[in-house]
């Protein structure tokens, strides 16, 4: 009885960390002029079934860009994964 408590107790141990979803904080220079940044951020929301998104920052590359362009990229992206 004992072996069978202590292959238990393993069991739900392992299971209880395979269940635990990866925390992720994802940054990206969106808004310039290469669309990959944006299909890049659609991908990450088809797999938040399998992470838990904590945040995404954003910030200029080395190229221009406009503060407000960068921000309607990312609300056009949720917005769509909202209306899905």
């Amino acid at each position: 009885m004992k072996k069978f408590s202590l292959i238990f107790g393993l069991f739900l141990v392992v299971a209880t960390l395979w269940a635990a979803r990866t925390r992720v904080i994802v940054t990206s220079d969106i808004g310039g002029s290469d669309p990959d940044d944006q299909q890049s951020l659609v991908h990450l929301l088809t797999l938040l079934d399998r992470v838990e998104l904590e945040g995404v920052i954003y910030q200029y590359a080395w190229v221009s860009f406009n503060r407000a362009d960068q921000v309607k990229a990312v609300s056009g992206v949720l917005d769509a994964y909202e209306s899905v």
